[in-house]
């Protein structure tokens, strides 16, 4: 996590905003902190978080120092703590930062970037140990294996390929890191890598060494589902949930595998309870929109497929699943444009018209026309369709 990513965040926070009007000494102290230019600071070859290098940034962070210190006394929300943790890195006194976080956490056990930028905070004070325990704990309350990766890539120059390197590095002084083996099975799963076989291989080495690390199984599960082991994706994800019924991405995870075996119901129900846990979590949105279009519940998948598309505007399969539900709703204008939008996002997937959908596509486009000659994006949707049915010629 980015120090000053992470405090525009915190002032940006729902959660937040009330204390920093309530405690004039948060807010003076995240002001301090974001008040340097991006300039005065620097990082170490293998950091994440900033170190101040100037002397007027350093002069800012101690002063932020004692104004948290201060505000923590009255503030029980956590802030106040993150606030000088987060000064205390710009200092470069990242055992002392580490501490404060920890106290921040047990204010606030549900913000998981705070349990991430203690693990940071503790893997540059050489505590590696540490950092996987905090950054575990962190990624089940906030998915994002990504954050393992601070600890294997260079963030000057972050590439797929060299995380895997870093990692394959690591594993050599640590063969027994069961983290860092599933976080380059995670990195072999990436489009530039696509490396299915070696990413199952990776999940079930470091499910060896910790078999009951729940986000590794849902991993695994991950990976196979792109093997088209579809019975073991369902059986590695259905023992990650029952490990962890408390984490909301595995449980929505859950759903999705239920979602693709065509058992509506029950992925719907796991949906359900996922966003309920983590009620902004977009994928939990889109894939329970999934299931309640395969339930005939249209208004309510669109619904669901909208707000995941607010959330998450960058996941094309959110704009080709409401195109599907804006077309049996008849609304074929707005699932023309999220086709456009799909394609847009990734315009070399063609799951933007399915295969199997491809001859009702064609007939439902076909009556469009006939009372719209002139739309182009309606003929060239058509035409796509008819290449994936093998009509070439039309």
């Amino acid at each position: 996590m980015k120090g000053l990513s992470s405090l525009v965040s915190v002032g940006r926070s729902e959660r937040f905003r009330e204390p920093l009007t309530a405690h004039p000494s948060s807010a003076r102290a995240l002001a301090l902190l974001v008040a340097s230019p991006a300039g005065a600071f620097s990082r170490a070859p293998r950091a994440i978080n900033r170190r101040a290098r100037t002397a007027s940034a350093k002069a800012r962070a101690r002063e932020a120092f004692a104004l948290a210190r201060a505000a923590a006394r009255e503030d029980r929300t956590g802030l106040a703590e993150a606030l000088a943790a987060l000064a205390l890195e710009d200092l470069g006194r990242d055992r002392e930062a580490a501490a404060w976080y920890a106290k921040a956490a047990r204010r606030a056990p549900r913000e998981g970037w705070m349990r991430l930028a203690r693990a940071e905070a503790l893997r540059r004070a050489g505590d590696l140990d540490g950092f996987a325990r905090e950054a575990t704990a962190a990624h089940y309350l906030d998915e994002g294996a990504g954050a393992f990766r601070f600890a294997v890539e260079d963030p000057r120059a972050p590439a797929v390929r060299a995380a895997i390197a870093g990692a394959t590095r690591l594993l050599k002084r640590r063969p027994r890191a069961a983290w860092a083996l599933a976080l380059r099975g995670d990195l072999k799963r990436f489009p530039e890598i696509g490396d299915f076989p070696g990413a199952v291989a990776d999940f079930r080495a470091a499910l060896a060494l910790a078999p009951r690390e729940a986000w590794i199984l849902a991993y695994l599960s991950r990976a196979l589902i792109s093997t088209g082991d579809a019975a073991g994706a369902l059986e590695a994800v259905a023992r990650a949930a029952a490990l962890r019924p408390d984490c909301g991405w595995i449980k929505a995870g859950e759903g999705e595998v239920l979602r693709r075996f065509g058992r509506a119901r029950e992925a719907e129900r796991a949906l359900d309870r996922a966003l309920a846990l983590v009620p902004g979590y977009e994928l939990a949105w889109a894939w329970r929109g999934g299931a309640r279009r395969l339930l005939g519940r249209l208004a309510q998948a669109e619904s669901d497929l909208t707000r995941a598309a607010a959330l998450d505007p960058s996941y094309a399969w959110t704009f080709s699943e409401r195109h599907l539900v804006r077309r049996a709703r008849g609304n074929m204008a707005g699932a023309l444009d999220d086709l456009d939008a799909a394609r847009r996002l990734e315009p070399k997937n063609e799951f933007c018209v399915r295969a199997a959908d491809a001859p009702a596509a064609i007939a439902e486009l076909t009556r469009w026309l006939a009372r719209r000659p002139g739309d182009a994006r309606a003929l060239a949707w058509r035409g796509r369709a008819r290449l994936l049915s093998g009509d070439a010629a039309g």
